[in-house]
C-alpha cells in the first residue's frame, strides 16, 4: 500500500453502510438504498481541531470527494463539512 499523509482540515472518512432491510423486513433494491450521511473518521489531517481518529460523525450531503484505498471506499472531507459528532 502507498503512504499517503492528509493535509490542511481534510478528514479521511469511512461512510456508514447502507440498511440493504427496512425495519419491517422488506428488503431494499439498490437503487432504493440512500447513501448515509454517518461514518468514522479514519485519519486526520494535521490542522483538524474538532475530531479525533474513530470518532462517529455526521456530515453534509454534497460534502466530500469519494476515493478508493485498497479496494475500500473512502470520502475525504473537510471539517467545515461536520455537522455532528456522535458522542457515546
Amino acid at each position: 500500500m502507498k503512504k499517503y499523509r492528509l493535509t490542511g482540515t481534510n478528514i479521511l472518512l469511512e461512510r456508514k453502510k447502507a440498511e440493504t432491510q427496512t425495519e419491517g423486513g422488506i428488503l431494499l433494491p439498490e437503487q432504493a438504498q440512500e447513501s448515509p450521511l454517518q461514518g468514522t473518521v479514519k485519519k486526520i489531517g494535521p490542522d483538524v481541531v474538532i475530531v479525533q481518529e474513530g470518532d462517529e460523525i455526521l456530515f453534509d450531503r454534497f460534502a466530500g470527494v469519494p476515493i478508493m484505498l485498497e479496494n475500500t471506499p473512502y470520502l475525504i472531507l473537510c471539517e467545515a463539512d461536520i455537522l455532528l459528532i456522535f458522542e457515546s
